[in-house]
């Protein structure tokens, strides 16, 4: 990204999505006074720009398909307008900063595919405005989910693969009656799926497979209304019965 785009002062939204720029982000980003910056699937290098927080009228960060490196700037979580923060498919690494967690207008944050380590923070279980978290195919330690997934009431969709994650599916996430998407697969997941799972009636996809989850699946979640897939174990020999699962093929 060229250096003297930070020229022009009154510039507020910078699109350079799908260009194949190369280059690290400058900055002197800090200099502008943007509500919305996406570079998206280009060949960025380098690090997120600490200075990029003195754009504090930012709505839109999109980066996602990208070769950034480096760690997410703690103090993203000063930027208090922020709605969109897609950083999937890059090269980062360190923890997600706990100050995500004070994004109260934060609607979408993706960041899955990455080399992320740690856990994932109970932070950003007070982002009730979410209605997409993607935090999929990451370096996660072993966790829990934990009951308090119930405050993102918004949610569409819940996109946790190969997270780590252990213990029970928390009945709690039957109170997210938004969700359309529910994927947590390849995790350590045991016990038995909840039959609160069945009051997910905008459900189309619940995808549990490769977990270590038992029992049967509950007959609430094969009757859901809008259902178009649910796998559990996708050939394997153990598992959960099913009546109604797909194979993951088909999915």
């Amino acid at each position: 990204i060229p250096i003297e785009i930070t020229d022009a002062s009154l510039l507020e939204f910078l699109a350079f999505d799908g260009n194949d720029i190369e280059g690290s982000i400058p900055s002197e980003i800090g200099l502008l006074d943007l509500k919305e910056f996406t570079a998206a699937a280009n060949r960025l290098t380098g690090s997120i720009p600490t200075e990029i927080v003195e754009c504090s009228n930012l709505d839109f960060v999109l980066l996602d398909d990208n070769l950034l490196t480096g760690t997410i700037p703690a103090r993203m979580g000063t930027l208090t307008r922020l709605a969109y923060l897609h950083l999937s498919a890059n090269e980062l690494q360190g923890v997600i900063p706990p100050t995500i967690g004070l994004l109260s207008n934060l609607v979408s944050f993706e960041s899955s595919q990455t080399q992320l380590t740690g856990t994932i923070p109970m932070d950003l279980m007070s982002l009730t405005t979410l209605t997409s978290l993607s935090l999929g195919f990451n370096n996660f330690e072993s966790a829990p989910l934990g009951s308090k997934v119930s405050q993102l009431r918004n949610l569409e969709s819940l996109l946790l693969p190969e997270t780590s994650l252990i213990s029970s599916i928390p009945s709690e996430v039957g109170l997210l009656t938004n969700l359309v998407e529910l994927h947590l697969y390849s995790n350590g997941l045991t016990g038995e799926i909840p039959v609160e799972l069945g009051s997910l009636e905008k459900a189309k996809q619940i995808l549990l497979h490769f977990n270590e989850l038992e029992g049967t699946v509950p007959e609430q979640v094969c009757e859901l209304p809008e259902l178009e897939a649910i796998s559990v174990s996708c050939g394997l020999s153990v598992g959960p019965e099913c009546d109604c699962c797909v194979e993951c093929a088909n999915i």
